[in-house]
């Protein structure tokens, strides 16, 4: 099942968690030399990352998504546990480590909409994340069914999932087939 930070493709700013993250990290690692540092040891051959005098969140917003495209923040994730000066971002690298994938929660995050139980999708949840883990560059997922039987919230379910793996776009086409 891939991992909604470590497998993506882009840092995934649409989760709450990510964001979280991000604000534990500027606020309590504000040095852009001790930025460096932890960012340089997550893995070789990484890009720059801005300068003073860029602000500690956009040093970090650029380290984060430079190490999302090159699948080192679970190498950050490791380095910054390891250190006992940093336990004031430790809950929110656990968060990190233990997030699930959309596909996986049971409750769906919809923005401007109420959060709602999206259950009884086993089979559906599978083949979404089948289809998050192949590599074509054109995914397709058919979805049918009634009115009322859920196509929707499988549209949110759809759209999440691509978020949080920096993929896009999303093209949704719902089908309804009637009996005459």
């Amino acid at each position: 099942m891939p991992h909604p930070f470590f497998d993506a493709i882009s840092y995934p700013w649409s989760r709450a968690d990510a964001r979280a993250w991000h604000t534990a990290l500027y606020e309590n690692i504000k040095t852009p030399a001790r930025i460096d540092v932890l960012y340089q040891a997550s893995g070789p051959g990484l890009a720059p990352l801005p300068t003073p005098p860029a602000p500690p969140d956009v040093i970090w917003k650029a380290g984060l998504e430079q190490l999302s495209a090159a699948r080192k923040l679970e190498s950050l994730c490791t380095s910054l546990l390891k250190d006992a000066s940093l336990n004031s971002v430790h809950k929110a690298v656990q968060a990190v480590l233990g997030a699930e994938s959309s596909s996986e929660q049971l409750i769906l995050e919809t923005d401007g909409l109420p959060d709602l139980a999206f259950v009884n999708r086993k089979n559906l949840r599978i083949e979404l994340d089948k289809l998050a883990s192949s590599s074509p560059t054109v995914r397709v997922l058919l979805i049918r069914g009634d009115p009322k039987s859920g196509r929707t919230w499988t549209r949110h379910l759809v759209e999440r999932k691509a978020s949080e793996l920096g993929e896009g776009p999303i093209v949704y086409f719902s089908m309804v087939t009637w009996q005459v």
